[in-house]
């Protein structure tokens, strides 16, 4: 298998993206683009991990909070949505604790996505 590096993934996502056309929609949703601009992310963060000049230093996660209250949401949604305070708390806890191996001494995770503080698949 070729190797392909961080800059050739972001570019050819960005040529998808460049491929929509916003007037159409694409997925159940109101919010096709964004959908498809948040795997576009947690694509980058995996491949911009891989790099690791300064695994140890640096650490690259992409995180999802859950529904924020923000316009994009309906209005039943709005109902369970997190205030951006609370989902700032995602953040900061990654970044004051982050996340480590399975095993004593592993190093802090790095290229991984995370939702509500835990290791998610995507």
């Amino acid at each position: 298998a070729e190797f392909v590096g961080p800059h050739k993934v972001v570019s050819t996502l960005a040529e998808l993206l460049d491929q929509f056309d916003e007037e159409i929609e694409y997925a159940f949703g109101p919010t096709p683009m964004y959908s498809l601009s948040k795997a576009a992310l947690i694509a980058a963060t995996h491949a911009y991990s891989n790099l690791d000049p300064m695994a140890e230093k640096v650490l690259i996660n992409a995180v999802c909070p859950g529904d924020v209250l923000t316009d994009m949401l309906t209005e039943e949604q709005r109902d369970e949505a997190l205030s951006p305070w609370e989902a700032s708390l995602d953040v900061a806890s990654l970044i004051l604790d982050p996340p480590r191996g399975e095993t004593e001494g592993d190093t802090p995770l790095t290229g991984k996505f995370f939702r509500n503080r835990e290791l998610a698949q995507w």
